[in-house]
């Protein structure tokens, strides 16, 4: 066992898979297979009745009024974005330095905080900043609510000892929009695999000899899997044998009549810490001739690049994260350049038709097979020790 222990603060259960797209799961345990001691911190505050209520009736009044400010356009700005929620983790923050005052290191799963109790130093490792969601995703100006979360996290950027993004160009957005001088990026992502599942190169034939379409994405991506749900009937003229099965999404979710016949399958959200559901997850990676998801602004990063290291080809838009990190002209990837039905089915017929299906397959596996946890420890114990 390495000397000391390490705190990690998480917007959830760190023990669980559930939470954050298996990334605080991962990181604590390959943390754990590293030597060191890791204290699990929830700061999400759901354990308390009365601000759980108070949360309701907060969101319930001001979802209203954001559906009439912003008349369908997209809006973020939710409870626990809001000053009270802040400062309420904030005290988490300090009773947790309270316990465990002798950290190597205080790791946040978040921009939004760092540990200013402890003379241990602060690392922030997430994705994106709310800011760029407002300004360059959803495409507007900051109201002053979004606003003052804005400046909380820019506080917590430059008041911690290391920011890390998962993203490079993330990380040249935080520089240029916080003015911090030193934003890292470690190079490459991670790979969430829970438990002994591991790719098989010998699925690849299976894979080649069907036509079998996955896609995973929640609610937030019901009009990609509307689309694909639509274009079932095209495909199924050019192959008979084509199954299409979503992961993340019930029927009701989009409000798509499925075929009669059982080809297309809503799973809805399958939890990696059940062995049944993910005993099932892992079934439909090996099993899938094609991976896609096309929504535009962002196809479901974690899950594509999962779908790659289990030998699946890919159909994506090409958003400029994704086509940065493995060009514009790969084997194993389908850019759907325009968000319609005929585009996506055009796209997944040039999968499907092309010759160099086994190599696509093979070359998908390649491209993230050194996305592992444990590589990306040993890039993170830099700034640890």
């Amino acid at each position: 066992m390495i000397g000391g222990y390490i705190n990690i603060f998480t917007n959830g259960d760190a023990s669980t898979p559930a939470t954050w797209s298996n990334v605080p799961y991962c990181l604590s345990t390959t943390l754990e297979q590293f030597g060191y001691k890791v204290n699990r911190i929830d700061i999400s505050l759901q354990n308390r009745p009365l601000l759980n209520l108070y949360r309701r009736i907060w969101t319930a009044i001001v979802r209203r009024y954001m559906a009439w400010r912003y008349k369908g356009e997209q809006y973020a700005y939710t409870f626990d974005r809001t000053p009270l929620y802040c400062r309420l983790v904030e005290k988490e923050i300090k009773k947790a330095n309270e316990r465990y005052p002798d950290a190597l290191c205080n790791i946040f799963l978040s921009f939004s905080c760092r540990n200013r109790y402890s003379k241990a130093p602060s690392i922030l490792l997430c994705d994106w900043t709310f800011e760029h969601l407002i300004r360059e995703q959803f495409g507007r100006t900051p109201n002053a609510c979004e606003q003052r979360y804005i400046d909380l996290q820019d506080e917590a950027i430059n008041g911690s000892d290391h920011v890390v993004s998962l993203f490079e160009r993330s990380a040249q957005y935080i520089a240029q929009s916080t003015g911090r001088k030193e934003v890292a990026f470690l190079g490459g992502n991670v790979v969430n695999i829970v438990g002994d599942n591991q790719p098989d190169k010998s699925d690849i034939e299976h894979k080649i000899a069907k036509h079998n379409i996955l896609f995973i994405g929640g609610y937030r991506y019901r009009q990609a899997a509307q689309q694909l749900v639509t274009a079932y009937d095209l495909l199924r003229q050019r192959y008979p044998d084509i199954k299409i099965d979503i992961v993340g999404q019930t029927e009701s979710d989009f409000g798509v009549s499925l075929p009669d016949n059982g080809a297309v399958r809503c799973y809805g959200y399958l939890d990696k810490a059940d062995e049944q559901q993910r005993t099932l997850y892992y079934r439909l990676l090996r099993e899938a001739s094609l991976l896609v998801n096309h929504n535009p602004v962002w196809g479901g990063y974690s899950s594509t690049i999962e779908a790659m290291l289990f030998y699946t080809p890919i159909v994506v838009a090409p958003y400029e994260e994704f086509v940065n990190e493995f060009g514009c002209d790969t084997s194993f990837a389908e850019y759907c350049n325009d968000f319609s039905v005929e585009a996506l089915v055009q796209s997944i017929c040039r999968s499907f038709d092309s010759d160099t299906r086994r190599q696509a397959a093979i070359d998908a596996h390649t491209a993230v097979e050194e996305y592992t946890w444990s590589a990306y420890v040993k890039k993170l114990e830099k700034l640890i020790k």
